[in-house]
């Protein structure tokens, strides 16, 4: 992974609307913008936070962790610095525990609280964790996804402790909860797998037949679908998956998980669920320090706007108020 520790872009952008393509503004400093999709005009800023590395939503406000070894808080509404704490680099919100977990140095989980930032707690249960899930349905239970031993780990969050783990079959990249509460898409660097964490005997794991290689996905909220996107011959393309194995009762020649693709541009690509139910947001490298942001309608499969922003893609989240967070440093 490509550790950048310099300046940060974080877009802020108040879903009123899409708007095409729009190229960023040079002329604007490196740092926290609230944008507003009608008009793409800057509404607030905060500026000077450095080595960035990702986000994460909280009641009331929203954290950035850094390369430095802090996390800092600011309100969601004026976007004030409330304080800064020590930690890390990825994070994923626990509504139940009332807690932030995070991906801290040496491989270590850092648990810590979302109204003061203090640390809970800190452990090491693999060597090379890469990406969390908070399992759904409010189960204590949270997903690590540790490269080095191409394992998912389950962890009780009551005591940061392993109750579980599931063997894949080559190293896992990434990891999106399904519509049901107990089932997981896993992507890996050779396949896709679908994990089933029903019951309290062993994570099952089934690998889907799809050949097209996935980069990332993401479940869309209240619905029955995921969003990802996946490399082809000639482009990138981000995609609709309604399901995950044919009908037995329908006679198909070819079946494929995916639908409605559209080709995307860019690489190192990053996706999220919007807040209203028909949109996934892409966030892609272009090249040349540029990043895009292209609102995907998987009701319509069509790219609905996009907007450009300078600096690589670190991470994007969304609010449930409707606004995006766009993480990108230079």
């Amino acid at each position: 992974m490509v550790r950048l520790s310099a300046l940060l872009s974080i877009a802020i952008i108040v879903l009123t609307g899409c708007t095409d393509l729009t190229e960023y503004q040079s002329t604007i400093k490196a740092g926290v913008h609230v944008i507003d999709s009608s008009d793409l005009s800057i509404l607030g800023s905060v500026t000077d936070i450095n080595g960035a590395r990702s986000l994460c939503l909280v009641p009331g406000s929203f954290i950035v962790a850094s390369t430095e070894g802090s996390v800092a808080f600011y309100d969601l509404d004026t976007f004030a610095h409330e304080r800064t704490g020590q930690v890390y680099s990825r994070m994923i919100y626990s509504p139940m525990e009332s807690s932030v977990y995070l991906i801290g140095s040496l491989g270590k989980i850092i648990e810590i609280s979302a109204q003061n930032g203090e640390v809970i707690d800190a452990f090491s249960i693999c060597e090379s964790p890469i990406d969390l899930l908070m399992a759904g349905d409010n189960r204590p239970y949270l997903y690590v996804v540790d490269t080095a031993s191409e394992r998912i780990l389950e962890v009780r969050m009551e005591t940061n402790g392993v109750s579980r783990f599931c063997q894949m079959l080559s190293a896992p990249r990434c990891i999106a909860e399904d519509h049901r509460p107990d089932t997981m898409f896993v992507i890996t660097l050779e396949s896709a797998d679908i994990l089933s964490t029903i019951g309290s005997g062993i994570i099952r794991r089934r690998t889907l037949e799809e050949a097209v290689p996935f980069l990332t996905a993401a479940d869309m909220p209240d619905d029955t679908v995921l969003c990802a996107v996946i490399r082809s011959t000639d482009t990138d393309m981000v995609v609709t998956i309604p399901a995950y194995f044919p009908d037995p009762f329908q006679k198909q020649p070819t079946y494929q998980i995916w639908t409605g693709a559209v080709a995307i541009e860019g690489d190192m690509h990053l996706i999220c669920a919007g807040a209203d139910r028909t949109h996934a947001y892409v966030l892609s490298y272009l090249g040349n320090s540029v990043s895009r942001l292209s609102a995907y309608n998987y009701t319509t499969f069509s790219i609905d706007g996009q907007l450009d922003l300078s600096g690589y893609p670190m991470d994007i989240t969304t609010a449930e108020t409707g606004e995006i967070l766009v993480l990108t440093t230079d």
